[in-house]
């Protein structure tokens, strides 16, 4: 009976588990569901912005602060690290963090200067000695992410000596299934693909295609970088949104179908137990009668 108690107990863990599994699935679906309406929207935003600010950049404005003027002073980087709000995402946290040390080793670059975003890079960073943190974020949200966004671009534009480079790691929304780590270079402006992340060589343009801008180039650039960096931001902090809740929901659905499957095995061994038990007994029983 002490073996049947057992069995029971863990089925009854395991079917509480479930539910949370099962309703932590809905939410995730239901929050993808709500940013995927507005992915669009954002994607043409920062495809526009991008646009004009690549156009200012080959060259129709100087703005040395930007365009890497102080490559020959004392490196001074910035790297942006982004993880999951929250946790129950699969190996969303683990990827981003190893792509993030592979890159990392990659560069062989001066200690950098760091803004973390999610609890998970901030444990990390926080414990390790690859630089220093000027912010961290330990909690964001969709509706927390525009203030965000501000903040960032605020500190790296009114830094007393300019950062000489600006990179960002996120997890980016390959498809439903498939969620990539990509880093992308901020500052210095660089032209990137958008499937990979990485940067490519674009030519300067030809005096028959350039704009004419009413106002001055340069002048007007100082604008678009704060357009570009918020836009840039913006668009990582709310890829790993999407991505979190989408490998939340492939977590906790494998999780379910898991439980699932452990729930029919307990059964069946609570039932043999069982039906063991009935037959021990009726066979003492019946013995009793000889």
């Amino acid at each position: 009976m002490a073996h049947l108690s057992h069995i029971k107990n863990r089925i009854q863990t395991i079917q509480k588990t479930q539910k949370i599994t099962k309703a932590m699935r809905l939410i995730a679906m239901s929050f993808y569901s709500k940013l995927e309406r507005q992915r669009s929207m954002l994607n043409n935003y920062r495809a526009t912005t991008k646009t004009l600010t690549n156009i200012l950049h080959q060259g129709q404005a100087t703005i040395p602060a930007i365009y890497g003027a102080h490559s020959k002073a004392k490196p001074q980087p910035l790297i942006i690290v982004c993880s999951s709000a929250k946790g129950l995402c699969g190996g969303l946290n683990n990827n981003i963090i190893r792509f993030f040390e592979r890159s990392l080793i990659a560069t062989k670059s001066v200690k950098p200067s760091f803004i973390t975003i999610g609890s998970k890079a901030c444990a990390y960073l926080q414990d390790s000695s690859h630089g220093t943190i000027v912010e961290k974020i330990a909690d964001y949200h969709l509706n927390s992410i525009d203030k965000l966004a501000t903040t960032i671009v605020n500190h790296i534009l009114t830094k007393k000596e300019p950062y000489t480079s600006v990179v960002i790691y996120y997890t980016h929304l390959k498809n439903f299934f498939i969620q990539t780590p990509r880093k992308e270079q901020l500052l210095p402006l660089v032209t990137t693909n958008e499937e990979t992340g990485e940067a490519i060589t674009v030519s300067p343009l030809k005096e028959s295609e350039k704009y004419l801008w009413e106002q001055d180039p340069d002048r007007l650039g100082q604008a678009l970088i704060r357009q570009h960096l918020y836009s840039e931001i913006i668009f990582a902090l709310f890829s790993n949104l999407i991505s979190e809740n989408a490998a939340r929901f492939i977590a906790m659905d494998q999780s379910t179908n898991n439980a699932h499957k452990y729930l029919e095995t307990l059964n069946l061994a609570y039932n043999k137990s069982r039906q063991n038990i009935i037959t021990r007994e009726i066979a003492e029983l019946s013995s009793s009668f000889d």
